[in-house]
């Protein structure tokens, strides 16, 4: 069945079985397929498994992953059971912008640093605010939310944007350089969003959690 826009980007992915690698696509989806700025064990292939090939080999052969790197996990993780990024992995600053969410699985902005990072965690970059974005005039509530969530500001509020954990802008509002926002809920999924919330120059984020 061919692959219909599958994207890859900014994706840790290493396997620790004997011969299948991080990446595995059939021949037939190759045409719909795209993958780049990716961290991957050095075994892929691009027939089900049929073949097996180094990065280098994949490359040449599928024009897919030219900004990637070849690691391993004890390279790239900070411990064996922690998926944070270690120091000076290849995976730091090594991403791309393109569909990455603006901030990372703890709800670290993106990016930090000299660039987006590879994989579900932004190395060093403190939780929910950069030093530049931080504000702490931004009062949301309630989070959880249900229904609606609140947003109050002391300063105006120009735009709001939820966008979940993907990068895809799920709800976007224009607003009237109000100080007081109540934006409706009840069309969220039960997930994790992130809520950015432009305040004339400035840009705020925090986590919200639909329950």
């Amino acid at each position: 069945m061919e692959a219909v826009a599958v994207n890859v980007y900014n994706n840790i992915l290493l396997s620790n079985h004997s011969f299948r690698g991080g990446l595995v696509i059939d021949a037939a989806g190759l045409s719909g397929f795209t993958s780049d700025y990716n961290v991957v064990i050095d075994r892929l292939s691009p027939d089900g498994d049929a073949t097996i090939m180094s990065l280098e080999e994949w490359q040449t052969a599928t024009g897919q992953d030219e900004h990637s790197y070849v690691s391993t996990p004890a390279d790239i993780f900070a411990g064996t059971s922690d998926f944070r990024l270690k120091t000076g992995c290849v995976a730091i600053d090594h991403g791309t912008s393109v569909n990455a969410p603006p901030a990372d699985i703890e709800g670290r902005v993106r990016p930090w640093g000299d660039g987006y990072d590879i994989g579900a965690f932004e190395f060093g970059a403190p939780v929910e605010l950069n030093a530049k974005q931080r504000d702490d005039k931004i009062t949301i509530y309630p989070n959880p939310i249900n229904d609606y969530i609140m947003i109050e500001s002391e300063e105006p509020i120009t735009e709001i944007e939820i966008v979940d954990l993907k990068g895809n802008i799920i709800k976007h509002q224009q607003v009237n350089n109000l100080t007081e926002v109540k934006v409706p809920a009840t069309d969220l999924e039960k997930s994790i969003y992130m809520i950015c919330i432009h305040c004339n120059e400035r840009l705020i984020v925090k986590k919200i959690i639909k329950q």
